[in-house]
């Protein structure tokens, strides 16, 4: 869903602290954190994970992932040139890096 309570929400867990995030909002190209939307986040994890309850917040940041509806993974030609598109993964570009690191090879090495 894309609101209400199973809306986006996810907990990366890395070396020393956890990501904590999952808004999906068209167009909005704020850099400010939302308070709203902060609370909101720390809300949906506590519902997956309840024992974040009592975690230490050590900071708040804004990441924009720029989505299209279809992914863009090509490679487009300018007289000697080669340009290699690869974006529009949204919030998926950690899940996707594999398989579109692995695409990307395969269309290099295609280039003559």
């Amino acid at each position: 869903e894309e609101e209400g309570k199973n809306s986006l929400a996810y907990i990366i867990p890395r070396l020393k602290d956890l990501v904590l995030g999952g808004t999906t909002q068209d167009h909005n190209w704020n850099l400010s954190p939302d308070e709203n939307d902060t609370k909101d986040i720390i809300k949906k994890c506590h519902t997956l994970f309840p024992q974040l309850k009592n975690a230490d917040i050590l900071e708040i940041k804004v990441g924009l992932r720029p989505a299209r509806k279809k992914i863009r993974l090509e490679i487009e030609k300018y007289s000697d040139n080669v340009v290699l598109h690869n974006y529009g993964h949204g919030g998926s570009g950690f899940n996707l890096s594999w398989g579109c690191a692995q695409d990307i090879l395969h269309l290099m090495q295609s280039i003559e």
